[in-house]
């Protein structure tokens, strides 16, 4: 039997709503590894992320279900597997359109890259940010003032949930005891189906092409409740919904807002991870070696041997949801941000070499790095000859290789990873980089081998610590 894409709503209407979700919720909890999300080529016998999120979407969003028909026995999961293959299968009408490399860059890429990102390192970046304070901004009493609530209720929450879930096996009664002593967190992180289906159609402008790649609502919302009964049709984006998801909650239609906690958070954030990372040295915030502030990187840092030098910008930049769309006009902007961002390390690294004040310090031997809050996995190539060519350089000047060869755009996950498990600088990554042009227009850096950070982590996983604490203790009294 095969499903055409466009036909799962109608195949679905068959099948009871529990089913349907508990078909997403298995399939979803089998995809979380240690506290990630399978790597791609552990997934081909099993449906991926992205094919569980359009499932589990569509089998909300296809009410009014006619038939109550569930995924049980040899026959039904068969059907169940040419639903996902539908999926799979599935190409986004811009791909016969010739747009193949957008859809792959703009969707695929971003989505997969997101979804694998070490679930620790994101609590660990937004603990920092919701509870940094500044003289400019108190994100402890922003963000009680819109949730209520502290961010440590919503870790707690999550966390436990976790623990509970973590054999891959269902505890009712856990999981009942959670969410009421909880209730507040839950709340928060709770909708009904019909304001689910009622918010969801406004981010899908073409209906059922939208489904893959448009914003969804279990991303604010990973519990849905039907009839009393309550889902949590996607255990692996609960993460999701009490880091990044709270701060587009925070921040939305506030651009002022998100830019002042990019200036004034990230910035400190960044300082934070870099200055407590072996490998870093003479680590400096903003310093003026010139008397114009635009000449000078959020962070400068020389290597042990004061040979080299990083300089690293934070750009608050983050998606838009309209990048979903894949409009042309949508994909030139983020291109002519990133271009922008080229240009202006290129102008500060060209500044720095002139005024150093450190001595014998080669321009070739100093690198900048553009650390966008969320990378958009935008065309690397598009961006560095836009920088060159505003620039005025000739095409086969050494500074347009230059360019190249020794800025990188790098997202910050990439840097909490090497700073939170692997202690190290990313300078013998940049150098590797540097003397290889087939990588100039890489979307990472590559890997290494350390250890965890200990001095980062510590203080955080005494906090993890209570959470479990206070979980046994919760079990137990239940």
């Amino acid at each position: 039997m095969s499903i055409e894409y466009n036909d799962l709503p109608k195949y679905l209407k068959r099948y009871s709503f529990d089913s349907k979700m508990r078909m997403s919720f298995l399939h979803s909890l089998a995809l979380i590894d240690g506290g990630e999300v399978k790597a791609i080529e552990k997934l081909s016998e099993m449906p991926g992320p992205w094919e569980l999120d359009v499932f589990a979407l569509l089998s909300i969003l296809t009410c009014n279900e006619y038939q109550y028909k569930s995924f049980v026995g040899r026959n039904e999961y068969s059907i169940f597997r040419e639903m996902v293959n539908s999926i799979r299968n599935y190409d986004h009408p811009l791909i016969d359109q010739g747009r193949i490399q957008d859809v792959f860059r703009y969707g695929y890429a971003a989505v997969q890259f997101k979804v694998q990102n070490h679930f620790l390192i994101r609590l660990f970046r937004y603990n920092y940010i919701f509870n940094a304070e500044h003289e400019k901004i108190s994100m402890p009493t922003m963000f009680k003032s819109v949730f209520g609530i502290t961010y440590s209720e919503f870790i707690d929450f999550a966390l436990s949930f976790y623990a509970a879930l973590s054999s891959k096996k269902e505890h009712p009664k856990i999981l009942s005891i959670l969410i009421e002593k909880h209730s507040k967190a839950f709340s928060l992180l709770c909708i009904n189906r019909t304001d689910f289906i009622k918010k969801q159609k406004i981010h899908m402008p073409d209906g059922i092409d939208s489904a893959y790649f448009c914003f969804k609502l279990f991303y604010h919302y990973p519990f849905v409740v039907d009839k009393k009964a309550i889902y949590l049709p996607l255990p692996h984006l609960l993460i999701d919904s009490v880091t990044d998801s709270l701060l587009s909650r925070l921040t939305h239609n506030d651009n002022d807002l998100r830019s002042k906690i990019g200036k004034h958070i990230l910035e400190g954030y960044l300082f934070n991870l870099i200055s407590n990372t072996d490998g870093y040295c003479k680590v400096q915030s903003e310093i003026l070696y010139n008397a114009k502030k635009n000449a000078s990187p959020d962070i400068l840092t020389l290597s042990p041997d004061g040979k080299y030098c990083i300089m690293f910008d934070s750009k608050a930049m983050v998606p838009g949801e309209r990048l979903r769309n894949f409009r042309n006009e949508d994909i030139d902007d983020v291109i002519r941000r990133q271009t922008e961002s080229v240009i202006q390390m290129y102008k500060q690294i060209n500044s720095f070499s002139r005024y150093t004040p450190f001595s014998n310090l080669s321009k070739d031997y100093i690198f900048g790095v553009i650390v966008p809050f969320e990378d958009p996995c935008s065309d690397r190539d598009k961006i560095y000859c836009s920088a060159a060519d505003s620039l005025g350089l000739e095409v086969e000047s050494t500074e347009r290789s230059f360019i190249r060869s020794n800025i990188r755009i790098v997202s910050l996950y990439e840097i909490e990873k090497y700073c939170l498990f692997v202690n190290k600088s990313i300078l013998p990554n940049l150098l590797s980089i540097q003397k290889d042009p087939t990588r100039w227009n890489d979307l990472t850096i590559g890997s290494a081998d350390g250890s965890h950070n200990e001095t980062l982590w510590r203080p955080f996983f005494e906090h993890l610590k209570q959470v479990a604490s206070n979980f046994k203790k919760s079990v137990n009294h239940g």
